[in-house]
């Protein structure tokens, strides 16, 4: 024998974390897109691929301890913000960073007819600067590339900061409507 009104209980439990849910899925997809928004404010300009390249990964993923975010960019993109250690000298903070390992070369110098600086080559770039491109690649490979911590420094930004503060006061105005 069950209490009276338990199952209508339930049922209204049920609609409003559902409401909930839903409130918290649409703040978290505005304020990923202001996310996507500082990035591409703060990545490196070369040529604009990497700005256009930047967005989040959608649907949010929803886990046992709330909802996860993600964000994509061209690859290259996390080689800028960590950097890559070289052979002679250089560091990568990738695993500071996040990234789960360091970047370095070792044993392969970059190519340079292959598309790796904001979408041109190190031929194209090398040539609109009037150097050599096999030089540009030997020195990458021997120096490596200086971390910008573009993304880290974003996400770690007062800006990003409060856009995290305004998340729970975005639920809570979608919950309200």
């Amino acid at each position: 024998m069950g209490v009276k009104g338990l199952d209508q209980l339930n049922e209204l439990g049920r609609e409003v974390a559902a409401q909930i849910n839903d409130a918290a899925k649409l703040s978290i997809k505005e304020v990923a897109n202001r996310l996507v928004q500082a990035l591409q404010r703060n990545a490196p300009d070369n040529s604009g691929y990497l700005q256009q390249s930047i967005a989040p990964v959608l649907p949010i993923k929803e886990t046992d301890n709330g909802y996860v975010l993600e964000i994509e960019w061209e690859e290259y993109g996390s080689y800028q913000d960590a950097g890559v250690a070289g052979t002679k000298s250089g560091q990568s903070l990738g695993i500071e960073l996040g990234y789960g390992r360091d970047f370095a070369y070792t044993d392969k110098m970059p190519p340079t007819n292959v598309s790796t600086i904001g979408g041109q080559s190190l031929r194209q770039y090398a040539d609109s600067r009037g150097i050599s491109p096999f030089a540009v690649a030997r020195s990458i490979f021997y120096k490596g590339i200086k971390a910008t911590k573009w993304a880290s420094n974003t996400i770690d930004s007062p800006e990003v900061q409060s856009l995290i503060d305004e998340l729970a006061e975005l639920i809570v105005k979608q919950y309200d409507k």
